[in-house]
Protein backbone atom coordinates (compact mmCIF):
# COMPACT_ATOMS: atom_id res chain seq x y z
CA UNK A 1 0.00 0.00 0.00
CA UNK A 2 2.95 2.33 0.87
CA UNK A 3 4.56 1.40 -2.57
CA UNK A 4 1.21 2.58 -4.11
CA UNK A 5 1.17 5.63 -2.50
CA UNK A 6 4.61 6.70 -3.28
CA UNK A 7 3.77 5.75 -6.78
CA UNK A 8 1.34 8.02 -7.28
CA UNK A 9 2.84 10.92 -5.52
CA UNK A 10 5.99 10.44 -8.13
CA UNK A 11 3.26 10.48 -10.91
CA UNK A 12 1.77 13.34 -9.53
CA UNK A 13 5.56 14.98 -8.84
CA UNK A 14 6.30 14.55 -11.93
CA UNK A 15 2.71 15.11 -14.12
CA UNK A 16 3.46 19.02 -12.44
CA UNK A 17 6.52 19.47 -13.33
CA UNK A 18 6.05 18.88 -17.04
CA UNK A 19 3.60 21.20 -17.15
CA UNK A 20 6.12 23.70 -15.90
CA UNK A 21 8.77 21.97 -18.15
CA UNK A 22 6.13 22.58 -21.13
CA UNK A 23 5.55 26.55 -20.04
CA UNK A 24 9.69 26.72 -19.76
CA UNK A 25 10.46 24.75 -22.93
CA UNK A 26 8.09 26.88 -25.12
CA UNK A 27 9.57 30.36 -23.57
CA UNK A 28 13.01 29.40 -24.36
CA UNK A 29 11.89 28.36 -27.78
CA UNK A 30 10.39 31.53 -28.34
CA UNK A 31 14.03 33.05 -27.12
CA UNK A 32 15.93 30.86 -29.17
CA UNK A 33 14.21 31.76 -32.17
CA UNK A 34 14.64 35.36 -31.50
CA UNK A 35 18.00 35.45 -31.18
CA UNK A 36 18.66 33.02 -33.97
CA UNK A 37 16.98 36.17 -36.07
CA UNK A 38 19.14 38.79 -34.25
CA UNK A 39 22.21 36.28 -34.98
CA UNK A 40 21.42 36.12 -39.13
CA UNK A 41 19.92 39.58 -39.18
CA UNK A 42 23.53 40.60 -37.55
CA UNK A 43 25.39 38.28 -40.02
CA UNK A 44 24.05 40.00 -42.89
CA UNK A 45 24.48 43.55 -41.59
CA UNK A 46 27.91 42.83 -41.70
CA UNK A 47 28.37 41.46 -44.89
CA UNK A 48 26.81 44.36 -46.44
CA UNK A 49 28.54 46.80 -44.42
CA UNK A 50 31.95 45.27 -44.64
CA UNK A 51 32.32 45.48 -48.29
CA UNK A 52 30.73 49.21 -48.15
CA UNK A 53 33.27 50.24 -45.98
CA UNK A 54 36.37 49.08 -47.85
CA UNK A 55 34.89 50.25 -51.52
CA UNK A 56 34.17 53.56 -49.45
CA UNK A 57 37.37 53.83 -48.07
CA UNK A 58 38.83 52.79 -51.73
CA UNK A 59 36.96 55.35 -53.75
CA UNK A 60 37.94 57.87 -51.09
CA UNK A 61 41.71 57.46 -51.74
CA UNK A 62 41.45 57.38 -55.36
CA UNK A 63 39.56 60.88 -55.52
CA UNK A 64 42.34 62.19 -53.52
CA UNK A 65 45.00 60.66 -55.40
CA UNK A 66 43.18 61.59 -59.00
CA UNK A 67 44.72 64.74 -61.03
CA UNK A 68 41.58 64.67 -62.76
CA UNK A 69 39.33 67.43 -60.75
CA UNK A 70 36.06 66.11 -62.17
CA UNK A 71 36.72 62.36 -61.10
CA UNK A 72 38.28 63.09 -58.06
CA UNK A 73 35.04 65.10 -56.96
CA UNK A 74 32.53 62.47 -57.48
CA UNK A 75 34.86 59.67 -56.23
CA UNK A 76 35.49 61.62 -52.65
CA UNK A 77 31.64 62.46 -51.70
CA UNK A 78 30.45 59.39 -52.86
CA UNK A 79 32.89 57.21 -51.29
CA UNK A 80 32.30 59.13 -47.38
CA UNK A 81 28.62 58.24 -48.00
CA UNK A 82 29.03 54.96 -48.73
CA UNK A 83 31.82 54.22 -45.77
CA UNK A 84 29.21 56.39 -43.25
CA UNK A 85 26.76 53.88 -44.46
CA UNK A 86 29.44 50.86 -43.94
CA UNK A 87 30.00 51.81 -40.96
CA UNK A 88 26.65 52.23 -39.60
CA UNK A 89 26.03 49.10 -40.96
CA UNK A 90 29.35 47.11 -39.48
CA UNK A 91 29.29 48.37 -35.86
CA UNK A 92 25.57 47.11 -35.17
CA UNK A 93 26.12 43.91 -37.24
CA UNK A 94 28.86 42.41 -34.80
CA UNK A 95 26.94 43.82 -32.23
CA UNK A 96 24.07 42.16 -32.85
CA UNK A 97 25.56 38.82 -33.90
CA UNK A 98 28.11 38.24 -31.38
CA UNK A 99 24.86 38.69 -28.61
CA UNK A 100 22.62 36.65 -30.69
CA UNK A 101 25.20 33.75 -30.51
CA UNK A 102 25.74 33.79 -27.39
CA UNK A 103 22.33 34.13 -26.18
CA UNK A 104 21.42 31.45 -28.78
CA UNK A 105 24.11 28.67 -27.31
CA UNK A 106 23.01 29.85 -23.44
CA UNK A 107 19.02 29.08 -24.51
CA UNK A 108 20.10 25.99 -26.69
CA UNK A 109 21.50 24.67 -23.48
CA UNK A 110 18.69 25.53 -20.95
CA UNK A 111 16.51 23.49 -23.78
CA UNK A 112 18.62 20.57 -23.40
CA UNK A 113 18.85 20.37 -19.86
CA UNK A 114 15.04 20.33 -19.26
CA UNK A 115 13.67 17.19 -20.51
CA UNK A 116 10.64 15.19 -19.14
CA UNK A 117 8.40 12.81 -20.99
CA UNK A 118 6.38 9.31 -20.48
CA UNK A 119 8.45 6.50 -22.09
CA UNK A 120 5.97 2.93 -22.70
CA UNK A 121 7.65 -0.19 -23.96
CA UNK A 122 6.07 -3.45 -23.80
CA UNK A 123 7.70 -4.81 -20.96
CA UNK A 124 8.19 -1.03 -19.39
CA UNK A 125 6.45 2.20 -18.46
CA UNK A 126 7.00 5.22 -16.29
CA UNK A 127 8.07 8.68 -16.44
CA UNK A 128 11.09 10.06 -16.74
CA UNK A 129 12.16 13.84 -15.40
CA UNK A 130 15.77 15.36 -16.03
CA UNK A 131 17.64 18.06 -15.26
CA UNK A 132 21.18 18.14 -16.12
CA UNK A 133 23.64 20.73 -14.40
Amino acid sequence: MKAYKILVFLCIISVSGSFLNAQDSVLYKVKLEKFKTWQHNGKIAMIVGAPAVAIGVGMIVIGTQTSNENLGSVFTPVGSVLTAVGVIALIPGIIFHGIGKSKTREYQIKLDNLKTGFYYTPNHSGFTLTYRF
